[in-house]
């Protein structure tokens, strides 16, 4: 914990470079983002350069994914909460012949207040801004509590 009682995600300063990158990730789709989805990439944003504070109100599954072409498609997401950070990815395999299989793996995760991380951000990374360029932005849910971020995201830093 810091001296204000937040709670502290365990990240090295590799892994906060790499918190940096997805940061400007999100940053650089953004403006092709729908409004909605937009809202939410900026709460990731503003969070992720939070780190390693955690952000309370914050909860949202937020990521890439690539078209659907015949059944097939990939993904890269972010979930995030005042609790839990967590990277995945996943691909949806479909065959006429026998049907369709998904795969999914969590490439980290790590929780608030914990002293460990597990996973690599950097191997999520390497996948991602593929997905990011092929694909588009995908907003899976958003329970965050925008009253609660306004008030850690103040425009005003003239205090």
């Amino acid at each position: 914990m810091c001296e204000s009682g937040e709670l502290n995600y365990p990240l090295d300063e590799v892994e906060m470079y790499s918190v940096g990158c997805i940061a400007s990730l999100f940053a650089d789709k953004a403006p092709s983002m729908p409004p909605r989805v937009m809202r939410s990439a900026s709460a990731l944003i503003l969070a992720l350069g939070r780190m390693p504070l955690a952000t309370p109100g914050l909860d949202l599954r937020i990521g890439f994914r690539t078209a659907d072409r015949d059944g097939n498609w990939s993904w890269a997401d972010v979930e995030i909460s005042e609790f839990d950070f967590r990277l995945s990815l996943g691909h949806h395999h479909y065959d006429p012949s026998i049907g369709g299989d998904t795969d999914s793996l969590t490439l980290f995760e790590t929780a608030a207040g914990s002293d460990r991380s597990f996973g690599s951000i950097d191997d999520w990374l390497e996948m991602a801004p593929s997905i990011a360029e092929e694909g588009y932005a995908n907003l899976e849910s958003d329970n965050s509590d925008y009253g609660v971020l306004d008030r850690y995201f103040d425009d005003d830093d003239s205090d």
